[in-house]
């Protein structure tokens, strides 16, 4: 039988001198199937992600992200039921759903995200999945909440800007029973967007590639190391690492570290089929050390 699982989690973050360009894929930590459309096929379970990450939270309008995520099988038997390993073909089918909404000052970002992904078993532990996801977004810039040093700059106008763009996500992950490894690319279709133009790294290809493990420790506990490599079309990499915790399925606590100077620490309660969770990021650039 199928069981849904619910995660709630909620993200506060501290920057120091860090540019504000905040973007959905920072909340990869999350969850994978933010720029990886084949995670809708690699759980048995129907799962719920909603998320609330606000930053500089004594700065009334600070960054903020709101992001609901919910995907899973169409079938309630998986590739672990012996007897449809082969013969239930619509077990091998998953979707996926992602609503998500960004407010940056007088920039803000609103997307829905369509996902499908397509199982295909290598042995009794092994599966290959195969994803692919359409999105829509939404750019919006609000010139009312600009505030220029000097008043009448013909380019600051007082209307709201709007842009829309749609664009797809493709995916794989290989599943085996201790470890998870992902490749992805997001935004496939070229965007002609000028670089200043709303939030550019939304917008610029880039490839994802996800490495996890989990090595049990004893009966009740384990540990779960995270490797993910993003690599921008602009050539710039970004490398985050996440070790987590975990106790008897009931209790999860990890730390994170992502080069560039950015920290995270999450703390999760499991209680039956929901997750509560919190997690504080720090981060801060090189612009900090001009400013000492």
């Amino acid at each position: 039988m199928k069981q849904f699982f619910f995660i709630l989690s909620i993200i506060c973050a501290s920057a120091q001198a860090i540019s504000q360009n905040f973007t959905s894929y920072e909340n990869c930590y999350v969850s994978s199937f933010i720029f990886n459309p084949a995670v809708a096929g690699t759980t048995d379970n129907l799962v719920a992600i909603f998320s609330v990450k606000k930053t500089w939270m004594n700065i009334s309008q600070g960054p903020s992200t709101a992001m609901f995520n919910i995907y899973g099988k169409a079938s309630d038997y998986g590739f672990s039921s012996p007897k449809k390993f082969i013969s239930n073909i619509t077990a091998r089918n998953a979707f996926g759903l992602s609503l998500f909404s960004d407010k940056n000052g007088p920039l803000g970002t609103n997307g829905m995200q369509l996902a499908y992904a397509y199982q295909v078993p290598i042995d009794r532990q092994t599966c290959l999945s195969l994803g692919i996801s359409a999105k829509l977004m939404q750019y919006r810039l609000d010139h009312n909440k600009l505030l220029p040093h000097d008043s009448g700059d013909p380019l600051i106008g007082t209307e709201m800007e709007s842009i829309f763009s749609p664009n797809f996500n493709a995916g794989a992950c290989l599943t085996g029973s201790d470890y998870n490894i992902g490749l992805s690319l997001t935004n496939l279709l070229k965007n002609d967007f000028r670089k200043r133009d709303f939030y550019y790294d939304e917008i610029i290809r880039t490839c994802y590639i996800e490495g996890i493990y989990g090595l049990k420790l004893g009966k009740s506990t384990s540990l779960c190391p995270v490797i993910l490599v993003r690599i921008q079309g602009n050539n710039r990499v970004r490398l985050n690492t996440k070790l987590k915790f975990i106790y008897k399925d009931f209790f999860l606590v990890s730390a994170g570290w992502a080069s560039g100077g950015s920290y995270t620490l999450t703390f999760a309660m499991i209680v039956k089929k929901y997750s509560f969770g919190y997690t504080y990021e720090y981060e801060r650039s090189p612009l900090y050390s001009l400013i000492l």
